[in-house]
This record gives C-alpha cells, structure tokens and sequence, in this order.
C-alpha cells in the first residue's frame, strides 16, 4: 500500500487558486494511475491525498513503484507550478486494513519529516 500526499499543496491554492489546485491535483491522478497496473486501485484520500492498493506486490516492488512515482511528479509539467510529493509504503498483512494505513501513514510522517520528496517503508519497531 501506497499513501501518497502532494508536498506543500496547501501553498499550491493560496497562491495559484483553488482551480489550478485542482489541475495540479489532477495531474497528480493521471501520473499515478498511468504507473500501477490494471490489477492495483488508486483512491483519493482527503485532499492532497492517495492511496494506492497493489495486491501481490512484495515491499522491495512497491518501494520501486513509488519512487518511478516520485521521480515522474518531480520532472513533470503540470502547467501551474514545480510540485513534488512524500511517499509512505506499508505491507498490508492480513487483518485490519486501517492498521497498514496506519502504517503507511506513520512511513508518510517520517517522509516529510525527512524533508519531503522521498518515499519511506515502514519499518516495525518491534
């Protein structure tokens, strides 16, 4: 499991609007459904954020997928302005699914934290 979230988006509509907001948002969805196969879901999740479902796929292939992610969304024109995103990947492990969105938005956090423009597997403390 994927969960995406869009750098800074919030400094994205102060400046250029709500309606390039949305243009950088969609573009965002274009670049990350042309990425995943046809067997893996991409979901919108709150505003500047996705989640991407991709069953089978082992950690070592979704940490591949999501850094083509981020190196596309960083060298691509979305004709408002530069963007880049953070990226938290967790395996989902039988179970509660909210526990690997949990999971993945913990992976998130440390990516931002990090300074953004990165993707971060969870690692369990354990």
């Amino acid at each position: 499991m994927l969960l995406v979230d869009l750098d800074f988006f919030k400094k994205v509509n102060d400046v250029y609007g709500h309606e390039a907001g949305d243009k950088v948002l969609t573009h965002l969805a274009d670049i990350l459904k042309a990425s995943v196969r046809a067997t893996d879901y991409v979901i919108r999740w709150g505003g500047e954020e996705f989640v991407i479902i991709m069953p089978g796929c082992t950690a070592d292939q979704a940490v591949r997928v999501a850094e083509k992610i981020r190196e596309k969304v960083e060298n691509s024109d979305n004709g408002v302005c530069h963007i880049t995103i953070s990226i938290g990947v967790a395996l989902y492990k039988e179970g509660d699914y909210h526990d690997s969105l949990k999971e993945a938005d913990q992976a998130l956090y440390q990516a931002k934290e990090n300074g953004r423009n990165q993707v971060v597997l969870y690692e369990s403390k354990k």
